[in-house]
């Protein structure tokens, strides 16, 4: 995955250590699995074992010694909390993983390591992880560095209560982690891991209870433009959203995301436009690609789930029509809203106002209009994290939508300028009665450098 900045507005005391332990646990990791992958004299090592070494000899400087556990799925560096944005999540999981694999859950730096005390740990991990007994790797003493197990009671003791933001963040992390492993299988020719790609819509669907509107924010990050598992992760979640609207039971919501999450993989395959106005040679792409790659998929085993997924796939690719199946006609808005508001470069995005009219003016010719009205009703006029301008002057980002019809226009949202172009936070509920002040249009958040997730995260 590419680095995508999660942090919290200007950067403060906390955000630099947060930000410092997201960067150790990755280059950890990094520089663990490469071992595990070359010969300890491969060139490919150098640079990784460069960016650790600085690291490590930072942090200890800094705070004496440097302890990281994982447990469960937290990470910890010195008793606290390493709070994961996309980027690191991925690392984390391969942190925890090799770990694991020699039953650990410590690895701690007690003095600035050097170059060859690294290199010492690393042909330590490597000889015992492809031994019988990988486990003796935590009899190994080092003079610098210490791995080791620890304690179901260290254990507990460590454990903290995860917010329903952080839960929310992980679960669609996982889901986007999961959708590109996916797509990763399937041009190598092999079958998709259905049953681990639930699993991660189930996660994601139990942490969205009550976090509704911050599920539709973390679609709308401009960091995740382009790559086809961020488009698929944000349509499968914006589907999601639709499903629990309708009521559909978990079977029927977990097939129409299994759907979702699958329905153009083949983006990969299709050349990327040339100029923001030139769409004719992708769209026909798209509409070859997604069916011939499913049937070579499917060929194997066509039942009538994977039969209506590949039935879904071809609609949403091309154009549902008045005898579409439901998943068609259900997924085909989200995916088209997410390919408007966030294209491939070097297609400049749509604001999502107007990507919402667009699909209001393509009612019943291709999009169902029951469906476009609840995705509207869903996301609002304005969805959360769309940055505003009031008729007061006032600068604002949404926070929340009502769902409402009466209130289709009029969300709550922050404010961060004022009229006179001064810095400012406070919520304002344009909803509320004789509040006079409403949207006059929405803005690119870009054009005003703004860090959208410091609203949304902190």
């Amino acid at each position: 995955m590419s680095a995508v900045d999660f942090s919290l507005g200007g950067e403060d005391e906390g955000d630099a250590a947060q930000r410092f332990a997201r960067t150790l646990l990755a280059r950890t990791a990094i520089a663990i699995k490469l071992s595990t992958m070359h010969a300890l004299d491969n060139a490919a090592l150098n640079g990784p074992l460069a960016g650790w070494v600085e690291t490590t000899h930072q942090g200890v400087d800094e705070s004496g010694t440097l302890v990281m556990q994982v447990v469960g799925d937290n990470f910890f560096l010195n008793g606290e909390v390493i709070k994961l944005d996309f980027s690191s999540y991925e690392a984390g999981q391969t942190m925890r993983q090799l770990l694991a694999r020699v039953g650990a859950h410590e690895i701690a730096f007690l003095e600035p390591p050097s170059p060859v005390a690294l290199r010492e740990f690393l042909a330590a991990y490597q000889k015992h992880a492809r031994s019988t007994s990988p486990q003796a790797m935590l009899n190994e003493k080092f003079d610098v560095i210490r791995v080791r197990a620890i304690s179901r009671a260290e254990q507990d003791a460590l454990a903290p209560t995860l917010d329903g933001k952080t839960t929310l963040l992980r679960g669609y992390a996982h889901l986007a982690i999961v959708i590109e492993a996916q797509l990763a299988l399937m041009k190598q020719g092999k079958h998709p891991r259905m049953a681990k790609l639930r699993r991660a819509i189930h996660g994601l669907a139990d942490a969205a209870e009550g976090q509704q509107s911050l599920l539709v924010a973390l679609t709308r990050f401009d960091a995740f433009a382009g790559a086809v598992h961020f488009h698929l992760t944000a349509t499968t979640a914006l589907t999601l959203l639709l499903a629990q609207k309708l009521g559909l039971s978990r079977t029927a919501l977990s097939e129409a995301c299994l759907a979702a999450a699958l329905h153009d993989f083949a983006l990969d395959e299709v050349p990327p436009p040339r100029d923001e106005k030139d769409t004719r040679e992708e769209l026909e792409a798209l509409k070859r690609v997604p069916l011939r790659t499913l049937l070579r998929l499917t060929e194997a085993s066509l039942g009538s789930d994977a039969l209506e997924r590949l039935a879904a796939t071809f609609e949403v690719t091309s154009r549902p029509t008045a005898g579409a199946t439901t998943f068609g006609h259900l997924i085909a808005v989200p995916c088209v809203f997410d390919r408007l508001t966030r294209p491939r470069p070097p297609r400049k995005a749509l604001l999502p106002d107007h990507a919402l009219r667009l699909l209001y003016n393509q009612v019943n010719t291709r999009f169902d209009e029951r469906i476009v009205r609840l995705f509207a009703g869903t996301l609002g006029l304005y969805p959360v994290g769309t940055t505003v301008k009031l008729n007061s002057g006032e600068l604002a980002l949404v926070i929340q939508v009502s769902g409402e019809p009466n209130a289709f226009a009029r969300p709550r949202v922050k404010v961060f300028r004022t009229a006179q172009g001064q810095s400012a936070d406070y919520l304002v509920d344009l909803m509320a009665p004789n509040e006079k002040r409403g949207i006059v249009s929405s803005i690119d958040a870009s054009e005003l450098q703004l860090n959208v997730p410091q609203f949304l995260l902190a």
